[in-house]
């Protein structure tokens, strides 16, 4: 029986407390580095800018992060909101926060998510919740799964097992997506997942073909 781990949550945030994420993403210094093909074929369809944010410092989020990244940041500037809610996060779906990072995205009309998985390491799971800041209702596809996404929503999934992509929107997105790297068994996972089978051979054949 397939393990299900995603859900999303309505209105999980204000409208001033999306405004303060706003102002804040708006302001964030970009400073553009050259990443890998992958990543930059998936940051031009973004039609927009992305900026990654390393909160644990740990073996494993530095590499997810050190792979992922587009823009580099530092943690200078970020609104205690967003700490508040990676905690509201992990108490409310009962993960732990010991391997955090998080992405603070604004697309502009047009832009997309183009299908992919995120990166992970053997053993963990990148497991995403994405808030949805400021957009028109969308379908948030993964796997043969979707959700249907508004404003203030908090949807969240393994986004290292699932291969997940949104359609064009036909207007300005803002969204922020926390990572938590999660270990297989606090997840219902075993290795012998398929799912997990899948992840590990990405993370094995492509993961470290594309970093080295």
């Amino acid at each position: 029986m397939e393990v299900e781990n995603h859900k999303i949550i309505r209105s999980f945030i204000t409208k001033e407390d999306a405004q303060v994420l706003i102002k804040w993403i708006e302001e964030i210094p970009q400073k553009e580095l050259v990443s890998n093909f992958h990543l930059t074929s998936l940051a031009k369809a973004l039609n927009g800018s992305s900026y990654i944010f390393d909160v644990s410092k740990t073996d494993l989020t530095r590499y997810v992060t050190d792979y992922q990244r587009v823009n580099l940041n530092s943690e200078e500037g970020v609104p205690d909101l967003v700490y508040r809610l990676i905690d509201r996060i992990s108490k409310t779906l009962r993960v732990s926060t010991d391997h955090v990072f998080f992405q603070a995205v604004d697309m502009h009309r047009g832009g997309m998510i183009n299908p992919h998985y995120d990166a992970s390491l053997e053993g963990y799971i990148n497991y995403k919740c994405n808030l949805c800041i400021l957009s028109e209702e969308y379908e948030f596809f993964f796997g043969d799964s979707k959700f249907r996404v508004g404003p203030g929503d908090l949807y969240c999934f393994e986004a290292s097992l699932y291969k997940h992509w949104t359609a064009p929107f036909n207007s300005r997105r803002v969204f922020m997506s926390f990572g938590f790297m999660i270990p297989y068994r606090d997840l219902g996972r075993e290795e012998e997942d398929p799912r997990v089978r899948l992840s590990r051979r990405i993370e094995k054949y492509f993961q470290r073909r594309i970093s080295n």
